[in-house]
């Protein structure tokens, strides 16, 4: 029989490979025999009813899923027309709207605020006449029916 010398690192390495080994049969043998913690919190979750919570929660997420996809194909088709949306629901124009969309929007607000315009000339016309007026009877009259 020969002595072998074994050197430090060669017992390092053979004690951490038997290490290693030791966990690897542990965890084996606790799934085998169903004492791994995970195994009593599955059983334990049986026993309680927690396996149709389970089915409940996988069933909710598929329809979350289909529900995520299916705002995503509204997103996209939004995005097409040349709009976004926040999420409360209120609709703004794309930064890479079409032109024809921009200028109708354009087109239209300029019609909206026409009538807008004309009511409130007679604030500019107050504030015109305030500014020449050189009495105070005359700035009195500038204002009247105003405020």
């Amino acid at each position: 029989m020969t002595n072998l010398k074994i050197d430090l690192k060669q017992r390092e390495h053979l004690a951490s490979f038997l290490e290693q080994a030791k966990r690897e049969e542990k965890e084996r043998l606790e799934e085998q025999d169903g004492v791994s913690r995970q195994s009593i919190v599955n059983n334990l979750g049986k026993e309680k009813g927690a396996e149709q919570l389970l089915a409940k929660g996988a069933e909710l997420n598929e329809k979350i899923r289909a529900l995520e996809d299916a705002r995503q194909h509204n997103v996209s088709d939004l995005e097409v027309l040349g709009f976004d949306f926040d999420e409360d629901g209120n609709l703004s124009l794309r930064w890479n709207a079409p032109k024809e969309l921009t200028k109708e929007v354009d087109r239209r607000f300029a019609e909206a605020q026409s009538p807008i315009e004309k009511s409130l000339k007679k604030y500019d016309l107050a504030i015109a006449k305030i500014w020449i007026a050189v009495s105070g009877e005359e700035m009195q009259k500038a204002v009247e029916g105003l405020i």
